[in-house]
């Protein structure tokens, strides 16, 4: 555990204790967890852990697109104005994980 704990991303605590979660005998590096209530897929997969596990905080990290993209949703900068022309939360009507945009209208 010493090792883990000098470990920056993701965060090693208490929720990251099982070592063949993440890594495999034969390599230690690359590492993988597999999520299994959010697939990592297209764009996703490239960003750093703590990207989402803020402070290596991962019980209760959203699952939901909107629980991380909200404030791209009400911000009155984006374009279109998603909040004001009352498009819906479900990010994935319109986008997909390969890349923000360009998107499919609602």
């Amino acid at each position: 555990m010493v090792d883990a704990a000098r470990v920056r991303d993701p965060v090693h605590n208490a929720e990251l204790s099982q070592c063949t979660d993440c890594h495999s005998q034969v390599s230690f590096v690359p590492s993988r967890f597999r999520h299994a209530t959010y697939a990592l897929q297209g764009a996703h997969v490239t960003l750093p852990c703590r990207s989402c596990h803020v402070s290596g905080t991962y019980a209760g990290t959203p699952d939901a697109c909107v629980g991380c993209h909200l404030g791209d949703y009400t911000s009155s900068s984006t374009v279109p104005n998603h909040a004001l022309l009352g498009y819906s939360l479900s990010c994935e009507e319109c986008h997909s994980q390969v890349a923000w945009s360009p998107a499919k209208a609602p």
